[in-house]
């Protein structure tokens, strides 16, 4: 019984590989040139990058009782009690989490069997969207990864 399972699942993964077809990988659309030049560009970048880490390094102040450990400015949003049952009301967890597996799933299909051209939601969403708003999200507001990853809510619900 073991091995015709084995054998099942082997022979499916193997028909599925055989229909493999040629994707774009981050396509979002045509190449496009800077209109700077070269050098004005990577000075920006340079500034960006060290804009983005100056914050920490004013902010955050090492203890001396702690080797490594860094203090940083923390609000407790949960604090505020309109705030704290607006945010852990059923309705709004349950429309996160439904509005989570919404664009899950609306994602998986426009990756599978939508277009393949810029106009595909899928790479803007994962890697606009979902990589940099949900860190910045999560670096600013809070961690709402355990509350709308889409993955653990499917599990919750089987």
């Amino acid at each position: 019984m073991r091995t015709r399972r084995v054998t099942a699942a082997a022979l499916s993964c193997s028909l599925i590989l055989a229909d493999a077809r040629p994707a774009l990988a981050h396509g979002f659309g045509p190449t496009y040139d800077i209109p700077i030049p070269l050098w004005l560009y990577l000075y920006g970048a340079a500034a960006a990058v060290v804009l983005a880490f100056l914050p920490l390094a004013l902010f955050s102040r090492k203890e001396r009782d702690a080797d490594t450990a860094y203090r940083y400015p923390r609000f407790d949003l949960l604090g505020i009690r309109p705030l704290k049952e607006l945010l852990t009301s059923r309705l709004l967890t349950g429309g996160l989490r439904l509005l989570s597996v919404a664009l899950f799933f609306i994602v998986m299909i426009a990756g599978l069997v939508g277009l393949q051209s810029g106009f595909n939601i899928a790479p803007t969403f994962v890697w606009i969207t979902w990589w940099v708003g949900l860190s910045f999200f999560t670096a600013f507001v809070g961690n709402v990864w355990p509350l709308v990853n889409p993955w653990r809510i499917l599990f919750d619900w089987a």
